[in-house]
């Protein structure tokens, strides 16, 4: 219930410095799990819908969600790739991009999917932009233009040259559970 949720400013709670120990401790707690930290995150831009908590509050979310940038976005540099990684072996597209050349950055899922201890960061990622885009509506009266260059810019996937039968023939086991984690 939404309505139960303390709200610094109606609470009889005086610290939001217990709030903050207690946003920090669930998060540190649910990290260990990507279906909790998945859950807790949903459940927490749905609380945030309904409540407007403290500015202090909302800060310290802000700043946890500044991972977001470090965890799924790579730099573009004329709408190309600045940093040609290797995903193991498979080439990258740059697939969607609304914005064309003068999108700064992309949704770099290829290298997620390709690196096997970040792979699971693609499970949490939905969860995330939803409570990303939910600190930003609320703290700027209802605008996403904090995050319009994210909101046009190009998802990174292997590239579609895969789809072609020889292309897909070619493709080791890895190789192709990582393309299919990458479209899905």
């Amino acid at each position: 219930d939404t309505n139960s949720v303390p709200d610094c400013s109606s609470s009889q709670i005086s610290d939001c410095g217990e709030i903050l120990e207690l946003l920090k401790t669930s998060v540190d707690s649910c990290r260990q799990s990507n279906l909790a930290l998945i859950i807790f995150y949903d459940e927490f831009a749905t609380v945030l819908s309904h409540k407007l908590l403290k500015p202090e509050i909302m800060e310290w979310i802000g700043k946890h969600l500044g991972e977001f940038e470090s965890l799924f976005l790579a730099d573009l540099d004329n709408g190309n790739m600045v940093d040609k990684g290797s995903y193991s072996g498979l080439e990258g597209d740059l697939w969607m991009n609304l914005d064309g050349s003068i999108s700064p950055i992309c949704l770099n899922i290829l290298a997620l999917a390709s690196s096997s201890s970040e792979s699971c960061c693609l499970q949490i990622l939905p969860s995330n932009f939803l409570l990303l885009s939910t600190v930003e509506r609320l703290t700027n009266d209802g605008s996403l233009a904090g995050i319009d260059a994210l909101l046009g810019c190009p998802l990174h996937l292997p590239s579609s040259k895969y789809f072609a039968a020889a292309g897909w023939e070619s493709l080791t086991k890895r190789q192709r559970e990582i393309f299919s984690l990458s479209i899905y």
